[in-house]
Parts: C-alpha cells; sequence; structure tokens
C-alpha cells in the first residue's frame, strides 16, 4: 500500500516539475520519461540533458510523494492510537469495582 501511495502523491507532483524543468514540448517529456525508465530498469545514468533534468525531476518528486506518504501514515497511526487509548479507558472504567465473577460489589 505505501507503494502505491507513494507512486499516487509523487506521479501528480511528476509531470509538473517536468515543465518546470524546461521540458515543455511532450517530445521533450517523452525523452524524460523513457530516460527516468531506462534509469529505475538498468541504473544507467542518462546521457542528454532532458534525461538528466527528468531524472532530476523524478527525483525531486518521489520525494514529495515519499514525504506525503509519511504524513498520512503518520496521521493515520495518531487517529488509531487516539482510539485505542479511549477504547482502552473506557475498558478499565467498566472492570473498576467487579469481582473475580464479574458482578458488583
Amino acid at each position: 500500500m505505501a507503494t502505491v501511495l507513494v507512486q499516487t502523491f509523487g506521479k501528480a507532483d511528476f509531470a509538473p516539475e517536468l515543465y518546470k524543468a524546461g521540458l515543455a514540448s511532450p517530445a521533450a517529456v517523452g525523452i524524460g520519461v523513457d530516460a527516468v525508465h531506462v534509469y529505475l530498469a538498468d541504473h544507467r545514468e542518462p546521457t542528454t540533458e532532458v534525461g538528466r533534468e527528468a531524472l532530476a525531476a523524478a527525483a525531486k518528486a518521489y520525494t514529495v510523494g515519499f514525504d506525503q506518504t509519511a504524513l498520512v501514515t503518520a496521521g493515520l497511526l495518531a487517529v488509531l492510537g487516539a482510539i485505542t487509548m479511549l477504547l482502552m479507558r473506557k475498558q478499565k472504567d467498566h472492570s473498576v469495582g467487579s469481582d473475580s465473577r464479574g458482578t458488583r460489589g
């Protein structure tokens, strides 16, 4: 699930980062995306300026994706922790005053 979140958040920022890097034409974007795919598959550094710009844009986009995934995960853990604390407190309140047979007294 974390991989899906990182990719979802990262891809959302990848295209704008390509345009910020000056890859405004569809052909340049295609070359840049191909360079990123080659790097991810074979770990070969891009040899063109467009490829290097695209790889830098992809790195920035996926960094944002990781950051956003960590933030979402931390938020979910905080909510689940709060719910757990409330349920434990409620359970403790119900068990106070009960003897071993489960009756109050």
